[in-house]
């Protein structure tokens, strides 16, 4: 199994973590946590997220997920030969369409 992680979605990740941490000391901590699980588990299972349908042909067959115990941050991913190739990972009142036309 394995998981590609794209740039901006380190980004994202590290950004939510801090975020979080500054809100509550040890919440950052715990949504890596559960994100490693959530990635875990589409790891696994990649067919588990529902589809994202969007017009760049380079995100066709996207697909969404929550993370475990902090459903309003979204996993969008691509599933790929043993694993998922993880685009970013954004909170839920984004206008995520938006953001996810602009990736590459």
């Amino acid at each position: 199994m394995s998981q590609v992680i794209r740039p901006q979605a380190a980004s994202d990740i590290d950004d939510i973590a801090d975020y979080l941490e500054q809100q509550r000391r040890g919440t950052g901590h715990k949504f890596l946590q559960e994100l490693a699980a959530t990635f875990g588990l589409l790891e696994q299972m990649p067919g588990l997220g529902g589809f994202f349908p969007l017009a760049a042909p380079s995100l066709a067959g996207l697909r969404e997920f929550p993370v475990s115990r902090f459903p309003r941050y979204v996993i969008f991913y691509l599933p790929i030969q043993g694993g998922i190739d993880v685009v970013r990972v954004l909170h839920a009142a984004q206008n995520v369409a938006t953001v996810l036309e602009g990736e590459p």
